[in-house]
């Protein structure tokens, strides 16, 4: 019992490590994208990528290649239980300024634009699979904060190392 307390102490310390990352991450993504580390940048693909938006699909940052499939993208209007801003999907946690205060999260004047969204979706924007895989990994995300918190931190650890 005493190493499965140990086990589990050392678990619940990475959980706590993790989140204190990602707050300290997002003091950062109010100024500049995470990935392209550009002030300019809103966080949509397009723009970080400093392409043509009507190649990408806003809802999943696929690259659209033909037949416009994107227009039935799967990853469109995910639910999101109360747990998330649906314009900029910041989870709604008393731990994080930003989150409680309604003014700062309006459709088009959300204070991190679409940084979030970016590095929620940076390891399956490639994907061609018409959503299926954004749909997933933000359904997860977006209705549960662990499980965001878990995503982003990972992708930005991962953006921080390339």
């Amino acid at each position: 019992m005493s190493d499965a307390a140990i086990q589990a102490s050392a678990a619940q310390d990475l959980i706590v490590s993790n989140k204190e990352y990602v707050r300290e991450q997002l003091t950062k993504m109010k100024e500049q994208c995470a990935v392209c580390k550009s002030s300019t940048c809103d966080g949509t693909i397009a723009v970080c990528l400093k392409r043509e938006s009507r190649h990408y699909c806003y809802s999943c940052h696929a690259y659209s290649c033909g037949n416009n499939y994107h227009q039935n993208c799967k990853a469109r209007g995910i639910v999101n239980d109360g747990q998330s801003c649906p314009f900029c999907f910041l989870a709604l946690d008393k731990d994080i300024s930003e989150s409680s205060k309604m003014e700062e999260h309006r459709k088009g004047q959300c204070v991190f634009k679409d940084r979030i969204k970016r590095v929620l979706l940076y390891q399956v924007s490639n994907k061609q699979d018409k959503g299926e895989s954004a749909r997933k990994l933000l359904e997860g995300c977006l209705r549960d904060n662990d499980v965001w918190y878990e995503q982003m931190g990972k992708n930005l650890k991962l953006i921080d190392n390339v």
